[in-house]
């Protein structure tokens, strides 16, 4: 690249666990680069960048302008797939949407590996979705499904137990849908039966209700699971969950609930993400879904007001029957503070119970900070170091 020192390279990631995860692989792929903190100063800005909402598109936005004064600035990620003519203009700003391109932009070949700068690793198996939800770009951005052959799953989860790892978390776009387009017969249950067999504390990541299968349920009774899910329900009105093209009801949500009720510990963790303020959501339909929710055992929740999207069919929704801004943000905050009592009632739930946890980081001298099996963050007095599986009694 005709420079004498390594070109310095920056990195700033948005959103989900799935760019966590390629951050790093693009990280770790990068030849005779020296990365540095994005408040350094680099020849090249990074950002991976999310594109789920309106929200997330305006961080993204502010931080590509901040980098371009400083360097050049390479757009990947979900954001990158999206046309933005303002920041299209700017001279020093360029968009490559797939992760590949930006390695070989930068003259190195992309490798499949882990995130690993955490106690407990991200492993993604497969990205792309095509459920098509009215209200989400995901499958537009992401391209159809896509899964990592279980081979090369199993050499990472096999470098994850080298490096002394106890848990690893299966993360990616869709994962309920693993495998679909392998000819292998290869399915999620195929990737946690191997996560376990090697690596042994397996965390999933976002799951769909509809696609909790009998034999991830007959795992999750074997303990090959951790007691810890989240199953998305976006809303508790059926008529809601129809008009956003949902593939289940309310009823069977509750059913796939009750199932892991059934199989796991009494303190398994449940978690989710719900949208207010969907297009014609009326009052009658918000109480539904807010009963709904109080019902459920869940521990925390991702409440999202709606943001429509361009080219999803709620956009043409929103336009003409769009909830107001303001209503819109007081029923999301009615929702994060029943999350927030459900959360406060399951930790008083768990007191004097017993469960083991991950030693993620030091916070002071002898105090650190852990996540149970669960899925709770705690603290834990004493000398440990990360990675450490501990019992600890809450």
């Amino acid at each position: 690249m005709g420079s004498s020192r390594p070109l310095r390279v920056a990195f700033y990631t948005f959103g989900c666990k799935v760019n966590l995860f390629e951050s790093e692989q693009l990280k770790k792929s990068l030849q005779n680069i020296e990365i540095v903190d994005s408040s350094a100063d680099a020849d090249i800005y990074i950002v991976n960048g999310c594109t789920v909402t309106a929200a997330s598109d305006s961080q993204a936005r502010n931080m590509i302008r901040r980098f371009a004064k400083k360097g050049k600035v390479i757009v990947t990620g979900c954001y990158a797939r999206k046309k933005d003519l303002f920041l299209e203009k700017i001279k020093n700003v360029e968009f490559i949407p797939e992760i590949e391109d930006v390695a070989r932009n930068l003259e190195s070949k992309l490798i499949y590996d882990a995130f690993f700068d955490r106690s407990r690793p991200f492993l993604k198996i497969q990205t792309g979705c095509d459920q098509f939800c009215s209200y989400c770009i995901i499958p537009f951005v992401r391209g159809p499904l896509k899964s990592v052959p279980l081979d090369k799953i199993i050499k990472l989860l096999e470098k994850i137990r080298s490096q002394n790892f106890k848990e690893v978390v299966l993360t990616g776009i869709h994962i309920g849908k693993y495998g679909l387009d392998l000819d292998d017969g290869s399915n999620l249950s195929s990737v946690i039966e191997q996560a376990h067999r090697i690596v042994g504390r397996v965390r999933l990541g976002s799951l769909e209700s509809h696609e909790i299968t009998l034999e991830i349920l007959e795992q999750a009774s074997q303990n090959k699971i951790l007691p810890h899910w989240h199953i998305p329900l976006q809303h508790g009105s059926d008529t809601v969950l129809k008009r956003m093209k949902r593939p289940y009801t309310a009823l069977q949500y509750r059913n796939s609930v009750e199932k892991i009720i059934k199989v796991t510990p009494p303190h398994t963790g449940f978690g989710t993400d719900i949208i207010a303020g969907f297009p014609g959501e009326t009052e009658a339909e918000f109480t539904e879904s807010y009963n709904f929710i109080k019902s459920l055992p869940f521990c925390y929740g991702h409440v999202f007001p709606f943001s429509p999207r361009e080219g999803t069919l709620a956009w043409e929704m929103e336009k003409t029957d769009g909830v107001k801004p303001e209503i819109k943000k007081e029923r999301a905050a009615i929702l994060r503070q029943l999350f927030a009592e459900k959360h406060s009632g399951f930790r008083n739930s768990i007191k004097g119970t017993e469960l083991t946890a991950i030693i993620e980081n030091e916070i002071e001298k002898d105090l650190y900070s852990a996540t149970t099996e669960n899925y709770l963050s705690i603290e834990i007095k004493g000398k440990y170091s990360p990675k450490e599986l501990v019992s600890v009694k809450i």
